[in-house]
């Protein structure tokens, strides 16, 4: 068995435009949950650009693959994101680089 997590980009699913939201609150306007509101909410298609039939496909596609990857990256979006992620966590160890290798015994 071949676990694949599949990390798909912005799809155009309809979804937003039939998402259905409650009355905001003030206390959550500013944070995670009112600037997830804000951009659901005016994301156009420009936003949405994964096409949901070719994303489907590449999905079923990968199953049949003898050993499919573990993470499954679908759309430029999402390609670019986790990049920017790995990249940026690199950076960070790299940093630690000296730090880590200190810690060992010396002989």
């Amino acid at each position: 068995i071949y676990p694949t997590i599949v990390e798909p980009g912005g799809t155009r699913t309809n979804f937003a435009a039939n998402i259905q939201t409650t009355t905001p609150s003030p206390a959550y306007e500013h944070g995670a949950v009112g600037t997830f509101r804000a951009f659901i909410t005016s994301a156009g298609p420009e936003v949405f650009t994964g096409d949901p039939a070719k994303l489907a496909r590449a999905i079923f596609d990968t199953t049949r693959e003898g050993r499919p990857p573990l993470r499954l990256p679908l759309g430029g979006d999402a390609y670019d994101m986790i990049n920017t992620a790995l990249r940026d966590r690199v950076e960070a160890l790299e940093a630690q680089r000296e730090l880590a290798h200190s810690v060992a015994f010396t002989s």
